[in-house]
Formats: structure tokens, sequence, C-alpha cells
């Protein structure tokens, strides 16, 4: 499967909000064997990231990007159930984001990555006050 046409096809998917289609789309791409991790890699990362530069430039309607974020969150979701566990490492990861949605789920997309490579991952997303991220670490 050409993963450039398959990132195409996503992201014309996502900025419709075409559930059914998104869906259709999932379970053709896992026919042909793209891993749940593969998904996540380079498809869902590369649409999101077509997705902020386009929208940052005035170039994808707000309705599109809405209805993009929204939708590639669900399927990010659903994908993570479905990553290779790996054995766990020993080590912890605190996370926090930038307060956008899109933000938030690139670290989304981060943090379950991570924690199915083995990782202790705690994700407190986007909005937390620096002084509470510093006593959560302990300085």
């Amino acid at each position: 499967m050409n993963k450039e046409i398959t990132v195409e096809r996503f992201f014309e998917v996502l900025i419709r909000g075409d559930r059914a289609a998104a869906n259709a789309l999932i379970r053709e791409t896992r026919a042909a064997n793209m891993s749940a991790e593969e998904l996540a890699h380079d498809v869902y990362w590369s649409v999101l990231e077509m997705l902020n530069t386009l929208y940052r430039a005035d170039q994808l309607a707000t309705l599109a990007h809405h209805y993009a974020t929204r939708l590639l969150r669900r399927l990010v979701d659903q994908a993570q159930a479905l990553y290779e566990q790996k054995p766990r490492r020993g080590r912890k990861v605190l996370m926090f984001c930038g307060r956008a949605d899109a933000d938030e789920l690139e670290a989304q997309l981060v943090a379950d990555l991570a924690e199915a490579d083995g990782y202790e991952v705690y994700f407190g997303g986007a909005g937390v006050a620096n002084d509470e991220i510093l006593a959560e670490i302990g300085v």
C-alpha cells in the first residue's frame, strides 16, 4: 500500500468529517497489513502535520480543521488499543503540552506510542500550571 496515497485519502476523508469513510479506510489499510503503529507513525502523524500547517496558514477552514481533528482523535484512541506492548523499561515519562487541540492530539500520539514502547507514561495534557508540574517532578 502506498503510504503517500493513503495519507492523501485520509486527509480528504477527515476534513469532510466522514466517519463512515474513515472507518472503511481503516479497515482497508489494516487489511493491507499496515500495523496500528505504522498507521500512527506514517499516516496519522503525517495527516496531523498537514492539517496544522494548512490551518495555521489560513488554507483550511475552521470547520474542516475541527472535523478532522475530532475524527482523528477517535482514530488515534482506537489505534492505541492495537499497539504491540513491548516489555516494560522501568522508566517513567511525565508529559504535558500546549493548549491547542492539535497540540494535545500530537502529545497523545507520542504518549500512546511511548507507553507501547515500554515506558510508564503520565500524560497531564494542557492547562497544568508550571508550579504543579514542578511539584509533581519534585523540583
